[in-house]
């Protein structure tokens, strides 16, 4: 039984932290570079990686 009705959100935070960096970085800023655009429109003013990958997840969810 889901009840707060977060399981979903929580699966897809929790698989997109089992695989590599999904964000690409501009590096012409120097080491590390800064967040590219699309990470930062996704995680919106919250800066979280895991707010991103909910919203990513949510995005193709709507596209498919």
């Amino acid at each position: 039984m889901n009840v707060y009705s977060v399981g979903d959100a929580m699966c897809a935070i929790a698989a997109s932290t089992t695989f590599g960096e999904m964000w690409q970085t501009n590096t012409e800023y120097g080491r590390g570079g800064r967040l590219a655009r699309v990470h930062v429109n996704y995680s919106g003013t919250r800066c979280s990686d895991h707010v991103a990958y909910l919203n990513a997840f949510s995005s193709w969810e709507e596209a498919r």
